[in-house]
């Protein structure tokens, strides 16, 4: 009786494992279904400039922007070897890729870079001095 029952709960573990995971898609996904997939934001940021952007702020410093209703952005910090720019230039090594010097704003402390992959809609931002990613950037793609 003690292995059927194990057995089933190993069926029932293993199938929940593999259940597809729901994911942002960027430019689709509405902040209604972001809510729903992480749980409600640590907080909101609303940008002066535009009244129809809003960031929502969730663990981590993981950011979302939000744009009339849709996620056309997200921002996070890198971790283990995704803050060295050689992994970068590695992943991307088979995409279309541009390098763009960014405008110093007051609250960054050193100019950066961002290194796009077009095609994936991915870029990072990085110190230019160190070659150290400090953000990564999703946005809808191709």
């Amino acid at each position: 009786m003690y292995f059927k029952s194990s057995f089933v709960v190993l069926i029932v573990l293993a199938s929940a494992c593999g259940a597809p995971k729901q994911s942002v898609q960027f430019g689709k996904t509405t902040k209604a279904g972001l809510i729903e997939m992480k749980g409600e934001p640590e907080s909101t940021e609303k940008p002066v400039a535009k009244s129809d952007l809003s960031v929502l702020v969730y663990e981590e410093d993981q950011k979302f922007q939000i744009e009339n209703d849709l996620v056309v952005a997200g921002f996070r910090k890198p971790v283990n070897d995704e803050t060295s720019l050689l992994y970068w230039r590695h992943k991307f090594k088979n995409c279309q890729t541009s390098f763009q010097e960014l405008k110093k704003l007051d609250n960054h402390l050193r100019p950066e870079k961002e290194l796009k992959c077009e095609k994936t809609g991915v870029s990072v931002i990085y110190d230019p001095n160190s070659d150290q990613v400090t953000r990564i950037v999703e946005q809808a793609h191709e």
